[in-house]
């Protein structure tokens, strides 16, 4: 079972990370890595799978294409340093479209903080909804 304290980063990261990047930069340390799905960049949506540091990680959330999301927690399973976090999301693009997708982040953490996240979802919805 989770403990409290990594329940309550959960709840912090999702949304900070549905399009808050003032509220998620604290919760990153200065080095931390994002891994993104390897196909947004085969894709050309992204120009690298990993986003270094906290600055390149918060540029790739004030750049996203929806008008708003909001995460919603559904499993969290934490081991060691790891944070396993399953959710989903409910939004709007900036066009106007109806966003709906389920999101799989796993953590690793330091001292309290995300030091390194893997982001999967799916892709090829994603990849449809902007084309």
């Amino acid at each position: 079972m989770p403990s409290n304290a990594s329940a309550v980063l959960a709840e912090k990261f999702l949304h900070a990370f549905a399009l808050h990047p003032d509220e998620f930069g604290p919760l990153l340390t200065d080095d931390a890595r994002w891994w993104y799905p390897k196909s947004a960049v085969d894709k050309g949506f992204l120009k690298s799978a990993c986003a270094e540091g906290r600055d390149a990680i918060l540029h790739g959330l004030r750049v996203a294409g929806y008008k708003w999301v909001e995460l919603s927690l559904l499993h969290l399973i934490e081991e060691g340093d790891m944070l396993s976090v399953h959710a989903h999301g409910e939004g709007e693009t900036l066009t106007g479209k109806a966003y709906s997708n389920n999101y799989s982040f796993l953590l690793r953490l330091v001292d309290g903080k995300i030091a390194e996240g893997w982001e999967y979802v799916d892709t090829a919805y994603v990849f449809a909804l902007f084309e």
